[in-house]
């Protein structure tokens, strides 16, 4: 990942990964459905789960917290 804000684009929500340091934080995660798209949008950003220091959910409705 080069840039330091990267947008997660899925089906009718998108997730933010910023670079903090040594490791990210992950802005919303969108559907449930779409978990294979977000681990593989992290792999290909560079970003492990043990590279998470942070989870932010900006509110609880289900395509941002699922």
């Amino acid at each position: 990942m080069n840039e330091p804000v990267l947008r997660l684009a899925f089906p009718m929500v998108n997730a933010y990964l910023v670079r903090a340091g040594d490791g990210f934080i992950l802005i919303d995660t969108g559907f449930r459905s779409n978990r294979k798209a977000l681990d593989a949008a992290l792999t290909g950003a560079g970003c492990g789960v043990g590279d998470l220091k942070l989870i932010l959910i900006t509110h609880g409705d289900a395509d941002h917290s699922s």
